[in-house]
């Protein structure tokens, strides 16, 4: 008969399930703010401005990186918004769809050089809804995308037929900071600390010190353990020890270390 937990003679290790990870994400500051700004300001315009264009929405402020499919070319416009650096993303399917809207027919394949500028001539229309900003900052990039943390929002415009268009903006995301996983120590060895160190108390004729001078020899009652001597470091006291002599100077052995000693 088989016992219950055995496995092959061995007693087999039960394991904790695994927990999902939670994903720490970032409150909306005012570059997410800027971001939701400008989408609510292009659902406003994309209708006036792209005439085949019936209903526009746009999806949550959310901080993530720009993610380049090697299938699609995307194109860039690097512009600024509310004082902030800003990016819109078109993939290549978006373009033909939103050229075809424009030119109402179907555009090439690739896009032709005019066609393209048609396209960037529209998102600097759509872009200019703010005339505090002027439209030489809208501008095409080659090469530079959108940083790998950003806040992104995705707007998607759709037709009367279905078709569908989509629009990535990005700006800065400003990363989380993190608490350290480790403790750092400090480097103490050059903090340089005053030490005081004050002997026990002891009886004196009022005769005695009344005839006190510099260079005065004072003379301890020779106790039946060694003299103690407290450290002190300010007001706190930090060790005690006893006097002694090494080598013809003075000295003091620790015996006891920190605040709690006894007195």
């Amino acid at each position: 008969m088989k016992q219950l937990g055995v496995t092959s003679g061995r007693i087999s290790r039960w394991r904790a399930p695994t927990l999902p990870s939670t994903r720490l994400e970032p409150e909306i500051n005012g570059a997410g703010r800027s971001l939701e700004k400008l989408a609510r300001n292009v659902l406003t315009g994309a209708p006036r401005i792209i005439n085949a264009c019936a209903t526009v929405s746009h999806g949550p402020i959310e901080c993530r990186g720009y993610t380049e499919k090697p299938e699609l070319a995307d194109r860039v416009w690097r512009f600024t918004h509310d004082h902030r650096d800003m990016f819109c993303v078109l993939d290549e399917h978006s373009e033909r769809t939103l050229l075809g809207w424009i030119v109402g027919g179907l555009p090439a394949c690739p896009p032709s050089e005019i066609e393209r500028s048609i396209v960037a001539e529209s998102i600097k229309r759509l872009l200019d809804f703010s005339p505090d900003e002027a439209l030489s900052e809208t501008r095409g990039e080659l090469r530079m995308r959108p940083p790998d943390r950003a806040w992104s929002c995705d707007i998607e415009m759709l037709s009367n037929d279905g078709q569908r268009a989509k629009l990535q903006f990005f700006t800065e995301c400003a990363p989380i900071p993190q608490s350290p996983s480790f403790v750092c120590h400090a480097d103490l060895r050059n903090v340089v600390l005053h030490l005081r160190a004050t002997l026990p108390g002891f009886e004196c004729a009022l005769a005695e010190v009344s005839a006190w001078h510099s260079g005065s020899v004072l003379r301890f009652q020779r106790p039946k353990s060694a003299i103690s001597v407290g450290l002190y470091v300010g007001r706190r006291r930090v060790a005690v020890a006893h006097l002694g002599a090494v080598y013809g100077e003075r000295v003091v052995k620790l015996i006891g270390v920190g605040t709690g000693i006894p007195r």
